[in-house]
């Protein structure tokens, strides 16, 4: 029996209700595998309460120091987009999809796991002239020589990191692996398509629900925020 799960991050408590209303939309659809929540040493484990069934998994800091320009906006924080790569230490699971902490799921997405490493939806940034994935949902395998090797190239700087780490993992499994394209209803992003209609996984990857009621589809993200599980 394959041994999936579904995984998420939290870099900074800020982000916490995100965390609660993706949390319940899994649930509310029925995903059928456990959740695993990453966190860092700067998050409070005793503000958890409000989210039940979750395994909640403490992972070191991963820090560029290198040399590479960072150009999006997360480049004087890098480290809250590059810790992201600990998904691939998780050895105990066969295999894991990553969603961010600012999306929701909208229907059972289980048929993710039916896709090979690495999977993502193709998207880019005409502003910064990228045109690889985006990273805020990816299907994995966990390996633990995969997590040494995208250290070392990370810290190599042979690689593309204008948009930390969706640039960086884009690049280096291009070049040394391959990529296999998810439909876009897999990551819609609300900055290229507001229209929720559709779409398996919502994403606000501008501003946040819970910093804006007026945002974009903000209806729907508080449904499943407020919802009492």
């Amino acid at each position: 029996m394959n041994n999936f799960a579904y995984i998420t991050y939290l870099c900074d408590e800020k982000y916490l209700p995100g965390i609660i209303a993706l949390t319940n939309s899994l649930k509310i659809f029925k995903c059928n595998y456990p959740i695993i929540l990453m966190i860092t040493d700067n998050v409070n484990l005793e503000n958890f309460k409000n989210i039940n069934n979750v395994i909640i998994k403490k992972v070191e800091k991963i820090i560029y120091n290198g040399k590479n320009s960072i150009l999006d906006r997360y480049k004087n924080n890098s480290w809250m987009m590059f810790t992201k790569l600990n998904i691939w230490k998780f050895v105990d699971y066969d295999k894991l999809v990553y969603l961010d902490a600012d999306t929701i799921v909208l229907e059972n997405i289980d048929i993710l796991f039916n896709n090979e490493e690495l999977s993502a939806v193709l998207g880019g940034s005409e502003m910064l002239k990228y045109n690889g994935i985006e990273a805020g949902v990816l299907v994995v395998k966990p390996n633990m020589n995969m997590f040494n090797n995208l250290l070392s190239a990370l810290n190599s700087d042979k690689y593309d990191l204008k948009m930390s780490d969706q640039s960086f993992i884009n690049d280096y499994f291009i070049k040394n692996y391959k990529i296999n394209y998810l439909p876009e209803k897999y990551n819609r992003l609300m900055k290229k398509n507001e229209i929720i209609k559709g779409a398996a996984i919502y994403h606000w990857n501008g501003e946040k629900p819970w910093n804006n009621n007026k945002i974009f589809n903000y209806n729907t993200w508080i449904k499943y925020y407020k919802i009492n599980l």
